[in-house]
């Protein structure tokens, strides 16, 4: 059983969010706010800094989100145990539960927290949570997706995408300069397919993946993202590039 106060750390970027969760926390005896943060790299400098016992980590946030975030602490080797907070099932709560790793589901409730803190007091200190975090990332990252195409269907991992161009009410796949097929869903059903933070629509009809950006001109609107040495460019849209901004990528 845990006897020192339980050190946490509150990450994400809706005040209000933090402020709910705090106040919570407070009410809990044993349990000390090292910080607060709703940006990911001060969330980074944070936990290298104060070694926290506990993050709570939202998962939908601008620039990084959550699994990003993850995935820093795993490569940092930091040894410190995650909830995941999530308004929604952006990132999928059946992947969290397979891998043992601790969430909230917003609105933050009073109870449901009071029981996550007891369970975390239970266990020994940081049990395993490196290998839990790891099975989370990896399932992240190996996440597969059926696509009907015109003469069957093809399994695509979805991390492996660079680029998705619609074609009337079809769209256009690019994995790589030697690797694009068309597949029989128009772009806002496979919008909801893949259903990943990761990809953001840089127009009506292009939607990329943020893993393999690499350069902006905002005098000619060209982005392009980069994949094993190939260059794919596209011209995005005023609101496409107020996207990519969002995202806190410059």
């Amino acid at each position: 059983m845990r006897e020192k106060p339980l050190r946490c750390l509150l990450v994400d970027d809706e005040p209000k969010a933090r402020f709910l969760l705090s106040s919570f926390l407070k009410d809990i005896k044993g349990v000390e706010i090292l910080g607060e943060t709703g940006n990911s790299q001060t969330a980074i400098d944070l936990i290298v800094d104060g070694n926290p016992d506990l993050v709570f980590l939202d998962i939908d946030m601008p620039g990084k989100d959550g699994l990003q975030i993850a995935k820093e602490i795993r490569d940092l080797n930091l040894d410190t145990l995650i909830v995941f907070v999530t308004a929604h099932d952006t990132f999928g709560i059946e992947a969290i539960k397979l891998s043992a790793m601790d969430y909230l589901l917003k609105p933050i409730c009073r109870e449901e927290l009071r029981k996550l803190i007891a369970r975390i007091r239970c266990l020994p200190d940081r049990l395993s949570n490196p290998q839990k975090l790891q099975d989370l990332i990896q399932y992240a990252e190996t996440k597969k997706i059926r696509f009907n195409t015109r003469y069957g269907f093809k399994i695509v991992n979805v991390c492996d995408i660079i680029c998705i161009q619609a074609e009337g009410n079809y769209c256009n796949l690019i994995l790589s300069q030697d690797l694009e097929f068309m597949v029989s869903y128009n772009l806002s059903h496979v919008e909801r397919l893949i259903n990943d933070k990761r990809f953001i629509r840089i127009d009506r009809s292009t939607l990329v993946n943020l893993e393999y950006f690499s350069e902006l001109n905002k005098k000619t609107r060209m982005c392009s993202f980069e994949k094993n040495g190939f260059i794919l460019t596209l011209k995005a849209s005023i609101k496409g590039i107020k996207e990519l901004e969002d995202r806190q990528l410059f």
